[in-house]
């Protein structure tokens, strides 16, 4: 993130998880892609992006999305603060102008977010697929998330049976559950998956839940 202190990265991620109610409105849990700046390199060690050529034509990511797990209903996409097909304009509405540059420098070509809550309790669980216009661009935006979010005190976990996958634990609690996320890629296309769940975070719905949705990403 830029010049964010350990502590306000902390502030931050709790905010994440409010459920806004009014005028319609249920703003799901959302990930930082937009405070995190600068080059890398991916997941498995992909050199930044260099000179960018033509972009890839544009995946429906609708029908990979995962299903929601075991338990949780979906939230409708249009109650979602940010829900359904999103682009650079929509999600730079959602977080600001640095989330605009960030999408702009690494090529993304278009989203779709999902999210799903459990009746009577405070889990809720999002899921956000970026397509970008190659895999140097996906694997630059993955970095940079990963990078940004696993600083202390969040640690991150391994999620058993996946490949260039990241979990993050933030170690904010709320209520009785543990904010966590996982950050997978496969080829040009980036799932970030946010959910409070009851912790060990590596445990109970969450890896299962990842691992399905690497699975159909194409």
């Amino acid at each position: 993130m830029i010049g964010r202190s350990s502590r306000g990265l902390v502030v931050v991620l709790g905010a994440c998880i409010a459920v806004l109610l009014g005028a319609g409105v249920v703003g799901a849990l959302t990930v930082e892609e937009g405070e995190a700046s600068g080059g890398g390199v991916g997941l498995n060690g992909s050199p930044p992006i260099t000179e960018p050529g033509p972009p890839a034509p544009p995946i429906d990511l609708a029908t990979v999305i995962v299903a929601g797990p075991s338990g949780f209903d979906q939230i409708p996409d249009t109650r979602l603060l940010v829900g359904g097909p999103v682009d650079i304009d929509r999600l730079a509405a959602e977080r600001g102008d640095q989330t605009r540059v960030v999408f702009q420098e690494t090529r993304l070509v278009n989203g779709f977010v999902r999210a799903w809550q459990k009746p009577a309790s405070a889990e809720l669980v999002t899921v956000r697929l970026y397509q970008f216009a190659d895999e140097a661009g996906a694997a630059s935006y993955a970095k940079r998330v990963v990078q940004a979010m696993s600083k202390d005190p969040a640690t991150t976990f391994v999620v058993p049976a996946t490949n260039d996958t990241v979990g993050i634990d933030t170690h904010v609690d709320q209520g009785a559950n543990r904010l966590a996320y996982v950050f997978s890629r496969k080829g040009r296309v980036v799932a970030a998956i946010a959910a409070t769940t009851v912790p060990p975070v590596e445990a109970g719905f969450l890896a299962p839940f990842a691992r399905a949705q690497q699975s159909l990403l194409p």
